[in-house]
């Protein structure tokens, strides 16, 4: 399975991905951390996930709109190099007076992320190659989970040695290094003039608000679109649940300390380091659209198993299974999405996805934080299992017969909508 990291531009993305993401999660380990010591408030260090979760909701969906209209390499490039350079602003962020740094920091660098990342995943298929999706997806969310595992620790180590300015630094340098790696890229991620609209609705005169809508139609019209991205939401909307009260399930009802947090949370990325691996190694082999169900169903099994028996082996046990079936139910759904979806459309359609599941993490995590002060973490994370096995049900019940087919071959039922309106 790893022949496709010798293919030199998958390579350069593969690489690349690996580096930016080791820096995202050095900071995303070090900022709330450095704002709650700067500031003894959990609702300020909250706060600075929300100021990064603003603009999925804000622009995500329309994002993709220029996604599909722009030069994917060049739109990915300046994004990473943008990044970087914003990232250095907090150097400037010193005292609590100066935290609102921090926050528009945070805003500005997921507004950016909102457009670069559909733009990655639309112009995978083109850097892969359609024949090679599901090792490639499987390889970057390995990659992902390595730059999990080894961010983090890092990032502690810095913040003890330099504090913040350290990781700031070494994270913007990520994002150059990222940056400059990517313009080695030698395929074209433009939308190919075969696959684009007719000459009458490519003028400037073109409507934003009509693209934005195209996009949609192709997520509400076509079923099998429709059902993977109503699954994965409410698997998310319990995976919020999860994540607002884990914090406190395993210091209250396991006892746990903060490095048996941390030995957790490892084993997390083990498992999807082990999870990315494994699918790719099957590959095409796999019948893609049957997995998600079982992996989804497994997945909330080991919640509820969590909740009802409390022991930390067995959580630590279940977080690295978690982790193995998490990948199974999201990089399928991504492969489906880059190999069904025409060209044209797929930057929108990924900046919807991404705004889609940003909702149902967002809901998940208010709700959870509101019922578990009433009822209590463990209840919660029973709860974010169920959801997650019904997401499983709903899949297996939905991803069937012609809908499975269709989701696996990538056939559209709808019309062109670009070329049905000109006409």
């Amino acid at each position: 399975m790893f022949t496709i990291v010798r293919r030199r531009d998958f390579g350069l993305v593969w690489t690349s991905a690996l580096i930016s993401q080791m820096g995202d999660w050095m900071l995303i380990a070090a900022l709330p951390f450095y704002v709650y010591a700067t500031t003894g408030s959990t609702l300020a260090s909250g706060a600075t996930f929300l100021a990064g979760s603003l603009p999925t909701l804000l622009f995500g969906s329309l994002a993709g709109v220029f996604v599909d209209r722009w030069d994917r390499k060049r739109l990915i490039v300046i994004g990473e190099l943008t990044q970087g350079a914003v990232l250095l602003f907090l150097l400037l962020a010193r005292t609590a007076d100066t935290l609102w740094i921090v926050y528009a920091v945070a805003f500005v660098e997921s507004t950016i992320a909102v457009f670069s990342s559909p733009a990655f995943r639309a112009a995978l298929p083109q850097v892969a190659g359609e024949e090679q999706l599901v090792r490639a997806n499987s390889l970057l969310s390995a990659g992902e989970n390595v730059a999990r595992l080894i961010g983090p620790p890092l990032a502690g180590l810095l913040m003890l040695a330099l504090s913040l300015p350290g990781v700031v630094v070494l994270d913007a340098a990520t994002f150059f290094i990222s940056g400059v790696l990517l313009t080695r890229i030698s395929v074209s991620l433009r939308v190919a003039p075969a696959d684009s609209a007719s000459s009458a609705t490519k003028t400037r005169s073109r409507n934003l608000w009509r693209e934005w809508r195209d996009g949609l139609r192709i997520v509400s019209g076509e079923r099998w679109i429709a059902i993977l991205f109503i699954v994965p939401a409410i698997s998310l909307l319990g995976d919020g649940m999860f994540t607002a009260v884990f914090a406190a399930f395993v210091a209250g009802a396991l006892g746990g300390s903060a490095l048996i947090f941390g030995w957790i949370l490892t084993a997390r990325g083990l498992g999807g380091l082990i999870g990315g691996v494994t699918l790719g190694a099957v590959g095409n082999r796999l019948r893609s659209p049957y997995v998600i169900g079982p992996c989804s169903i497994l997945l909330g099994g080991g919640l509820v198993a969590r909740a009802v028996y409390l022991s930390i082996p067995l959580t630590i046990v279940i977080m690295a299974l978690g982790g193995i079936t998490a990948i199974g139910v999201f990089v399928t759904i991504s492969m489906l999405l880059q190999h069904g979806v025409p060209d044209r459309y797929r930057g929108r359609v990924f900046a919807a996805y991404g705004t889609f599941c940003g909702l149902a993490v967002i809901a998940g995590n208010l709700l959870g934080g509101v019922l578990g002060d009433t009822f209590g973490a463990t209840p919660i994370i029973g709860v974010a299992g169920a959801l997650s096995i019904l997401a499983g049900v709903v899949a297996i019940l939905t991803l069937r017969g012609d809908t499975a087919r269709r989701a696996r071959d990538g056939v559209l039922a709808l019309p062109d909508a670009e070329l049905e309106r000109v006409s």
